[in-house]
């Protein structure tokens, strides 16, 4: 039985928020779409109330996982002709990422259905218990070493869920179709996650590959599931900053890209196919000459003597796992309370110290956190308040170069859009 809690307390105080576990989260996406295709239950759906105007039955759905799209942005480009038909004659509302806002955390739900708390990928940097090291889960490499694959030490199938949607959803007679930037569809992480999938497509140009994701969709029997992943935002976003100055370049890309998911994809459907779009995760602005490294300055050795050494050759520090909007450490046993302490002195009130344990008691990473989460967890959180960006470096391996970040808590980084919208015949 999932146990029930409460949100902390601090979390509505600074005006953030916290995932909608078992309600309007994007953790509920994947059941709603194997509840649509099949009428069978893959994990808890979204709320009815939510879906309610959707029907009980699609012969197909396909969804635009379409990364950085925040809650903030999506409503900005409202007047779209493809959003405002969505409020008009299917679903335009607020939802929430899952904790932390990155897309880790959402690849892997997306792919199996399980939530954070169960698939434990929970960063870009995390622990590997077996290895005693960082490693970056969708690259699958170790952390700040660059491209070598984790390959030789770690197999895709030890690190991701054993069992996709895809593979559900064929052993109920469900086909499918991905599709993708053609760099993405031979790494490793794709290996694991796309599993089970009928058709793969790679492609060099959006407007081409959503034109043969419609249509390769429409061939396949149904029930069927098309999926596709826009990255462009999110890597111009970290770029150049989603601030003021950059929102007209910003502006023009979304509305570029929704063009496209409109003409090249939901007008090319057959009858009988719904139309999802959602994000990961919202983004905000951060500055490389303004962040804080917490291992750097006043007090830095003293913070660093609190942190974990681990088992890679050169004796680093467990640190970074996760980003400067989450920044996760590793306390060496017995140490934590010395940890959160430093860290406080360090960064006032530039933002939220917080022991991780805090963090699984109050639900943040949903109301049953697996054994394998809390083998991988750090023991502290940094979370940095809106603007702010606090940090590890380590020279030639760690440094925070970005412009836009997220991860966080605040509602520019967990609230997502969730869209709906039917072909017209």
């Amino acid at each position: 039985m999932l146990r029930t809690v409460t949100s902390p307390a601090w979390i509505a105080a600074r005006g953030w928020v916290a995932p909608d576990h078992g309600g309007a989260c994007f953790a509920g996406v994947p059941g709603t779409i194997a509840q649509l295709l099949t009428g069978e239950s893959l994990r808890e759906p979204l709320p009815a109330s939510l879906t309610a105007g959707l029907g009980a039955r699609c012969e197909r759905v396909v969804l635009v996982y379409f990364d950085a799209l925040g809650f903030d942005l999506a409503e900005r480009h409202a007047g779209h002709p493809l959003l405002a038909r969505a409020a008009d004659e299917g679903i335009f509302a607020r939802i929430t990422s899952q904790f932390p806002s990155t897309t880790t955390v959402h690849m892997p739900t997306i792919h199996s259905g399980l939530p954070v708390g169960e698939h434990s990928l929970y960063e870009w940097f995390v622990l590997e218990p077996s290895l005693d090291r960082l490693i970056a889960p969708l690259p699958f490499t170790y952390a700040g070493d660059g491209q070598p694959s984790l390959l030789s030490d770690l197999e895709p199938a030890d690190l991701y869920p054993a069992t996709t949607i895809y593979e559900w959803l064929a052993d109920r007679g469900a086909s499918s179709v991905v599709a993708g930037a053609a760099g993405n569809a031979t790494s490793p992480a794709s290996s694991a996650l796309l599993r089970g999938s009928t058709q793969q497509l790679g492609w060099l140009d959006v407007e081409d590959g959503l034109t043969r994701l419609a249509d390769a969709l429409a061939a396949l029997p149904a029930p069927a599931y098309g999926f596709a992943y826009l990255e462009s935002i999110d890597t111009l976003m970290h770029k150049i900053g989603p601030g003021e100055r950059q929102r007209s370049l910003i502006d023009d890309e979304v509305s570029h890209l929704l063009d496209l998911i409109q003409h090249a994809l939901l007008d090319r459907l057959p009858a009988g196919t719904l139309l999802l779009l959602t994000s990961d995760h919202g983004m905000t602005p951060v500055s490389p000459l303004e962040t804080v490294y917490v291992n750097v300055g006043e007090g830095a050795a003293e913070l660093a003597a609190h942190v974990r050494i681990g088992s890679d050759p050169d004796r680093h520090a467990l640190a970074p796992a996760g980003s400067c909007r989450d920044l996760f450490l590793h306390a060496v046993p017995g140490h934590v309370d010395d940890l959160v302490a430093a860290l406080e002195r360090r960064l006032g009130e530039r933002a939220e110290v917080r022991r991780t344990a805090e963090l699984l008691d109050g639900g943040l990473f949903g109301p049953d956190p697996s054994d394998r989460l809390r083998e991988r967890l750090a023991d502290v959180v940094v979370l940095p308040v809106l603007g702010e960006a606090a940090y590890w470096y380590t020279p030639g391996r760690f440094r925070q170069a970005l412009w836009g970040q997220h991860g966080g808590l605040t509602r520019q980084e967990m609230e997502i859009p969730l869209i709906a919208a039917h072909p017209r015949a």
